[in-house]
């Protein structure tokens, strides 16, 4: 099986303060723990004997919708999976805290990455534009509330026989268009945290975003991770 996870980024830079005027913020990263989970059509076998032929194409063990024929996968939400994994004697917290753990090394690694860019071009053609201080606010405006954009990432995971995840991929732009009711409850709730955390992040009370929650919304799901 493979998992979709989300994580929420806001990216540091300068904001106005009603208090303070402009200070700058920190960049800070969230973890949904609503997602998805994938479990492939039928077991795997491995037949490498067979030849490259039409057949043995059309008969590979896909955990996504590429297939495209309905048969590629069975997808729930990761309560399922939590579920089933208990069943089975395994401890679903390890797993989750491995996950977690990865998603921190990858975003520190992305973030410092993002900021030694701004600063070099900072230092090359942009130091009159903002303090490099700020990590990412030179590509914005001094007072734009860009910093306070989510930004919705998807960590993708397999796992071996021994159940222990390994990062497949991050896909900077993932579909949040629902394919399924299953699809629609977890994406939907991811969003709406998303912009909770937004609204948090600049002292906006989350009252104006009563009207756009989810029917279905289990409560906040995000979780803050460190970057220190």
């Amino acid at each position: 099986f493979s998992l979709r996870i989300y994580v929420i980024y806001f990216p540091g830079g300068k904001m106005l303060s009603s208090e303070d005027g402009e200070k700058c913020i920190d960049a800070e990263i969230y973890v949904s723990t609503e997602g998805l989970v994938k479990y492939a059509s039928a077991s795997y076998v491995d037949d490498t004997g067979r030849s490259n032929d039409d057949d043995a194409l059309n008969d590979q063990y896909m955990t996504n919708s590429g297939r495209g024929d309905g048969r590629s996968s069975q997808q729930h939400d990761l309560k399922q999976l939590q579920r089933e994994l208990e069943m089975s004697g395994i401890d679903y917290n390890n797993i989750w805290d491995e996950i977690e753990t990865s998603i921190q090394i990858v975003m520190k690694r992305f973030i410092y990455l993002r900021n030694s860019e701004c600063s070099t071009k900072v230092e090359n053609s942009l130091a009159d534009v903002s303090d490099s201080s700020c990590g990412e606010s030179f590509i914005h405006s001094t007072h734009s509330p860009i910093c306070s954009i989510p930004k919705i990432m998807g960590f993708d995971y397999i796992f071996d026989s021994s159940t222990n995840p390994y990062l497949l991929e991050v896909n900077r732009f993932p579909g949040l268009e629902p394919r399924s009711t299953m699809d629609l409850d977890v994406k939907q709730s991811v969003v709406y945290d998303a912009w909770v955390a937004a609204c948090d992040r600049m002292g906006i009370p989350k009252k104006y975003l009563q009207g756009l929650r989810p029917s279905k919304h289990k409560g906040f799901s995000l979780k803050r991770l460190s970057l220190d």
